[in-house]
């Protein structure tokens, strides 16, 4: 996992098992949200907002699709974001949707 400084963010690189596995747990936990931040040409960006802590993730986009959302350039202007529901994510691990 690599960690990236942008502006006031830190961006942690993560493979779309690891982030899939994220997603399973916060399924039960309520006071997590997600966020889509934004793309660039390789990666999507999944924010992953908690009442003390927040994470921003990149992503390979092939592996880690956002759908039904209008993609737009990575943001670090967190009212740009955009709430992820359970419809607007696809996870592609291992070849298998």
């Amino acid at each position: 996992m690599s960690l990236y400084s942008c502006g006031g963010n830190m961006i942690k690189t993560i493979d779309a098992g690891d982030l899939a596995a994220e997603w399973g747990d916060a399924i039960n936990n309520s006071s997590e949200s997600w966020w889509y931040a934004g793309s660039d040409d390789f990666s999507n960006f999944i924010a992953i907002k908690r009442p003390y802590s927040s994470v921003v993730y990149k992503v390979d986009k092939t592996a880690v699709q956002i759908e039904g959302i209008i993609l737009f350039e990575f943001s670090e202007n967190q009212a740009d974001w955009i709430n992820i529901k359970s419809n607007n994510i696809k996870f592609d691990v291992g070849g298998n949707p």
